[in-house]
C-alpha cells in the first residue's frame, strides 16, 4: 500500500484516483462493519495487519494532494459539505467511538476546506452548505470583526462569514441555530436588532436566552439581539420609529438582551425614565455588550469595594423611574439569565422588593445576600441596626471553618454589607457604624440590658480589670471563681457570657481597624477619638499609642484625652484632627529612637507594633528597577501558610484571568500592590510550594497585572506613599520569614534592625553596661566569658566560636518578659532572656551550662 501511496503521488492516473475515491466512499458508507477493510478503530488497539490501520484521515489527505483533479476536488467537497457523510451508528459504544473520531479529525477536515480555497473552489455557495453541515468548522478561528488577517484562506473564511451572518439574521430558520449560536457575536448594526425582533414576533418567542449553550432558538435570536454597536448611517431616531412597528411584548422580550440597542427600545417602549436606571445597572456591574459575559455582574471575592452601592444616588435613580417600568426592566433581565443577578438583588433590597428571597439565601451563606442584607429598609431604627450588625458579625465569625480563600470573600461580603448598612441608617462610613454599635455593645447590648444581673444570691458582671473583659461572679460581696450550676443554667449568665465574648472580639477589632488607620494615614476627629475612648476595650489602646497633628508634633494622650505629651515631657493641646504617628513620621522627625526609650522607660505595652515596628524605605537597586522591587523574591514558601499571612493583612487571592496573583487595595490613593510568585497555579494553595517574585504597584482603574507587553502600567515605586510603601514591604516580609519552606531563623535587614532597637532600649533603660548590638548579633560581656547571641534564631556562641547550648524554659510558668508591643514575639522574648541571662553568667547555676562555659575557656 505504501508503494502503491507514492506511485500515486507521483504519477497520478485516473484510474488510480478514482480507486482511492472508491475507498474513501466506502469506509464512509460503512464505517462500523466488522473485517479487515473497514474497521476504522483497529488502529486503537495496535492491529496493524488490517487493510486500513492508516484510517481514514490518511486518505483525506491524499485526496487534498492530488487536487486539482475533477474527482478529488468533487469529493473533498462532498466530505467537507456533508453531500458525502458517515452512515449513522447504531450501537452506543460505536457513536461514542464515532464522537471521539469527529473530534480528533476536526482539523483534518479543516485542512481540506484550504485546499479547496488555495485551488479555487471555495465559494460562497460551497461555505453556506459546510455552515449549514457543520457551523464549527465553517467559523474555525475565525472573528469576523479581527482586522488582522494572516493569509488570503482567513480573508475569505471571514468574507464568507460576514455575508452568511446577514443572510442568515435575514432569513432564520431552526437548521441555522448551530451557526448562530458560534458566529453571532460582537455583532454590529440595527440591522440584526430589528430582525431579532421581526423573528421573535413571528415566531411567538417569550424570552432570550443569549448566556445559554443549548441550541435553541431562544437562544440564537438573543445573540442576534445583542449588538455591541450601531453602524454607521445608523440613525438613532429612524430605529425607534422602526421598533415601534412591533407589538409592546415583543420589545419587552428584547430588551435585556439588546447590548446597546436598550436605550433604543426603552425609548420605543416609551420608557424614557428608565434611562438613567440602566445606566445605573451597567456602572454597578460593568456590564458592556462587547465584553466577556464572565466579566458583568458584581462578583464573590475578596474586594471589599465589589457591592458597595452609593445609596442616596441609587434611590434618586429609582424615584426617577416608575415602579412597573423598574420591575419590568429587572424582570426581563433576570429571566433572560444575562448574568447580572447579584446587581438586581442589590437594587432589588434598596427597592424592598426581595427581603424574603434575601433571608432565604442569607441561611446558606449567599455572599451577595450578606450584601444586599445591608440594604434592606430599617423598620425598627437603630434596634434593627443593631441586630444586623451582630449578625453579621456573627456570620464573619463562622467564616473561620472555611479555606482562606472563602473566609476573605466572606470577610469582605460583610465589609461590604457594613458599608451598605452604614448608608441606609445614616452614618458617615461604616467605621462610624462600627463604633456606634461597639459602643452600646459595651453598655449591655439592647435596651434595657445591662452589663450585670442578679441570679438568686448571685450577681454576675462584665467589668474590666486592666485591658481584658472579665466575668465576675459574687456572693454577699465575696468573689466566686467558679460559676455554680444554678448560675450557669440562667439565661443572664448566658448573655452576659456572650457579652463577654463580644467585648474581647471588639478589642481585636479595634486594635486592627487603628493599625490599618495608621498605615493608610487616616485621619480621626476629636469627636471620633472621645466617642472610642468612652469605650472600655478601646480607650487602654489610644492610650498607648503615639498620635500626630498636621504640624509635625507628636505625642501621647493625658487621661481625659485633651492634651498630649512630647517626647519631652511637655503637654500640649489636641487639634481637632490627629493621625496615629508611623515609624516613617518619627524617623523622619529624627524622634524614633527617642520615642522608643520613652515607651521602655514607662514600661508601656502598645497594642501593636508602632514605635517598634519595621520600616522599609526605597533601596538604590529599588531606585534602579524603578517599577519593581526584587527584595523579597527567591523565597520558597508554603503557599497554604503563605495564604493565612497575605488574608490575614488584607491582601486578596482570588484568581484574576489565569493565574492568581495576591493584591492589596489602597483606595485613597488609588493604588493596588501586587505581589508575584513566579510558578504560581491557577489558584494559589495549588502546589505544595511556590517561590516568591517581585512587588509592584498598579493604578486602580487600570488593569491589575501587566502581561510584560506594551507601555508599563505600572506606578513607579517613588511615586507611592512611603507609609504605604514600607506598609507593602512589611506585609512581603512576613511571607517570606514565616512561609519560608526549608531555611528557618532567616529575617530581613529591617527586622534585624527593629530587634536591635528592642535589645538597645531594654539594655540602656536597665543600666546594664556590657551588651551591644552588631549587625545581626548582639555582643554580650559576661563575667566569665563574651558571647555573641543571633537576633534572629537565638542561638549562642561564646567567643571566638564555641557553640553554648541554652533550651528555653517551656509551659505557662516561664516568666513572661516586658517587650514594647503586645504581638507575639517569642524568639525575640527568648533573645532578650539569653542577653539578661549571660550578662550576670556568674550567677548560673545550672550544672549543663556551666560546663559548657568552663570546657570553651579551657580550650
Amino acid at each position: 500500500q505504501e508503494m502503491a501511496v507514492r506511485a500515486l503521488l507521483d504519477a497520478p492516473t485516473d484510474e488510480a484516483v478514482n480507486i482511492l475515491a472508491s475507498h474513501v466512499r466506502t469506509i464512509m458508507a460503512a464505517p462500523f462493519e466488522s473485517g479487515p477493510r473497514n474497521d476504522l478503530y483497529t488502529i486503537d488497539f495496535g492491529n496493524a495487519d488490517y487493510f486500513h490501520h492508516r484510517s481514514l484521515p490518511d486518505y483525506w489527505a491524499l485526496l487534498a494532494a492530488l487536487m486539482p483533479h475533477p474527482v478529488a476536488v468533487d469529493l473533498v467537497r462532498e466530505v467537507v459539505t456533508g453531500a458525502l457523510r458517515f452512515a449513522p451508528p447504531t450501537d452506543g459504544k460505536l457513536q461514542s467511538l464515532f464522537n471521539s473520531f469527529q473530534n480528533n479529525t476536526f482539523y483534518k477536515r479543516h485542512n481540506l476546506l484550504r485546499a479547496l480555497h488555495q485551488h479555487g473552489v471555495l465559494n460562497f455557495n460551497v461555505f453556506r452548505a459546510v455552515a449549514r453541515y457543520e457551523p464549527a468548522l465553517a467559523v474555525f478561528d475565525t472573528n469576523v470583526h479581527r482586522t488582522y488577517l494572516p493569509d488570503s484562506f482567513e480573508y475569505a473564511m471571514r468574507e464568507h462569514n460576514m455575508t452568511w451572518t446577514r443572510e442568515v439574521a435575514a432569513a432564520f430558520t431552526p437548521q441555522d441555530i448551530g451557526f448562530a449560536l458560534r458566529n453571532f457575536r460582537d455583532l454590529k448594526g440595527a440591522f440584526y436588532l430589528l430582525k431579532a425582533c421581526e423573528h421573535v414576533e413571528r415566531l411567538g418567542v417569550k424570552k432570550l436566552l443569549p448566556m445559554d449553550y443549548q441550541e435553541r432558538a431562544e437562544t440564537a435570536l438573543g445573540r442576534m439581539a445583542h449588538i455591541s454597536d450601531l453602524e454607521e448611517g445608523d440613525e438613532p431616531n429612524e430605529i425607534v420609529k422602526r421598533l415601534r412597528e412591533f407589538k409592546p411584548e415583543t420589545l419587552q422580550v428584547v430588551l435585556p438582551v439588546a447590548g446597546v440597542g436598550q436605550e433604543l427600545v426603552l425609548r420605543a417602549l416609551h420608557q424614557e425614565k428608565l434611562l438613567p436606571l440602566l445606566q445605573l445597572i451597567k456602572q454597578i456591574s460593568g456590564y458592556a455588550p462587547h465584553k466577556s459575559f464572565h466579566d458583568w455582574d458584581i462578583k464573590n471575592s475578596s474586594d471589599a469595594s465589589s457591592g458597595v452601592l452609593d445609596v442616596p444616588q441609587v434611590r434618586a435613580v429609582l424615584n426617577e423611574a416608575d415602579e412597573a417600568g423598574t420591575r419590568m426592566l429587572f424582570n426581563g433581565l433576570k429571566q433572560s439569565k444575562m448574568g447580572l443577578d447579584n446587581t438586581i438583588m442589590l437594587l432589588e433590597a434598596v427597592c424592598g422588593w426581595n427581603q424574603t428571597e434575601i433571608k432565604k439565601k442569607l441561611e446558606k451563606r449567599h455572599q451577595t445576600a450578606v450584601k444586599a442584607f445591608g440594604l434592606l429598609a430599617l423598620r425598627e431604627g437603630e434596634s434593627e441596626t443593631f441586630e444586623r450588625y451582630l449578625w453579621l458579625r456573627r456570620f464573619a465569625k463562622e467564616s473561620k471553618q472555611f479555606g482562606s480563600q472563602r473566609r476573605a470573600a466572606e470577610a469582605a461580603a460583610v465589609e461590604v454589607a457594613l458599608a451598605n448598612l452604614a448608608q441606609v441608617a445614616g452614618f458617615a462610613d461604616s467605621t462610624q457604624l462600627e463604633w456606634a454599635m461597639e459602643a452600646r455593645l459595651a453598655q449591655g447590648g439592647s435596651e434595657g440590658s445591662s452589663n450585670q444581673a442578679t441570679v438568686g444570691d448571685y450577681q454576675i458582671e462584665v467589668t474590666f480589670e486592666g485591658e481584658e473583659a472579665q466575668l465576675l461572679i459574687r456572693r454577699a460581696g465575696k468573689t466566686i471563681k467558679t460559676a455554680p450550676p444554678a448560675v450557669r443554667a440562667s439565661s443572664e449568665y448566658t448573655r452576659l457570657k456572650e457579652l463577654q465574648s463580644h467585648l474581647k472580639s471588639q478589642r481585636a477589632r479595634f486594635r486592627a481597624t487603628l493599625e490599618e488607620m495608621m498605615g493608610q494615614e487616616r485621619a480621626l476627629s476629636s469627636v471620633e477619638i472621645t466617642r472610642l475612648a468612652s469605650l472600655p476595650t478601646a480607650r487602654p489602646l489610644l492610650l498607648k499609642l503615639i498620635w500626630a497633628d498636621g504640624n509635625g508634633r507628636f505625642g501621647l494622650f493625658n487621661d481625659d484625652f485633651s492634651q498630649l505629651r512630647d517626647v519631652n515631657g511637655e503637654w500640649w493641646t489636641a487639634q481637632d484632627t490627629l493621625f496615629l504617628a508611623h515609624p516613617f513620621d518619627l524617623f523622619g522627625a529624627g524622634q524614633l529612637a527617642a520615642w522608643q526609650r520613652v515607651l521602655v522607660k514607662q514600661r508601656m505595652v502598645q497594642p501593636f507594633r508602632q514605635a517598634f515596628r519595621e520600616l522599609y524605605v526605597l533601596t538604590p537597586a529599588e531606585r534602579e528597577t524603578r517599577t519593581f522591587s526584587n527584595r523579597f523574591a527567591g523565597h520558597v514558601v508554603e503557599p497554604r501558610r503563605a495564604a493565612r499571612l497575605l488574608g490575614g493583612r488584607g491582601w486578596r487571592l482570588d484568581a484574576d484571568g489565569e493565574f492568581s496573583i495576591p493584591e492589596k487595595a489602597f483606595p485613597g490613593v488609588g493604588l493596588r500592590a501586587c505581589f508575584d510568585f513566579a510558578d504560581i497555579g491557577h489558584f494559589f494553595s495549588e502546589t505544595d510550594s511556590i517561590t516568591s517574585d517581585a512587588v509592584y504597584f498598579m493604578p486602580s482603574a487600570r488593569p491589575r497585572h501587566w502581561d510584560g507587553r506594551g507601555k508599563d502600567p505600572r506606578v513607579p515605586l517613588e511615586n507611592v506613599p512611603p507609609k504605604i510603601f514600607s506598609e507593602v514591604m512589611r506585609d512581603a516580609d512576613l511571607v517570606v520569614s514565616v512561609a519560608q519552606l526549608g531555611e528557618s531563623g532567616t529575617l530581613s535587614g529591617e527586622a534585624f534592625e527593629r530587634r536591635g532597637d528592642v535589645v538597645r532600649a531594654l539594655i540602656e533603660d536597665l543600666g546594664l553596661p556590657g551588651v551591644k548590638v552588631d549587625g545581626h548579633f548582639a555582643r554580650v560581656q559576661g563575667q566569665l566569658a563574651s558571647y555573641r547571641v543571633h537576633l534572629a534564631s537565638g542561638v549562642i556562641h561564646i567567643e571566638p566560636g564555641n557553640y553554648l547550648c541554652i533550651v528555653p524554659e517551656r509551659g505557662s510558668a516561664r516568666e513572661k518578659l516586658f517587650l514594647p508591643f503586645a504581638d507575639e514575639d517569642a524568639k525575640m522574648s527568648e533573645v532578650v532572656s539569653k542577653i539578661l541571662l549571660l550578662l550576670r553568667d556568674d550567677k548560673i547555676k545550672d550544672e549543663t551550662i556551666l560546663r559548657q562555659i568552663q570546657a570553651s575557656q579551657r580550650s
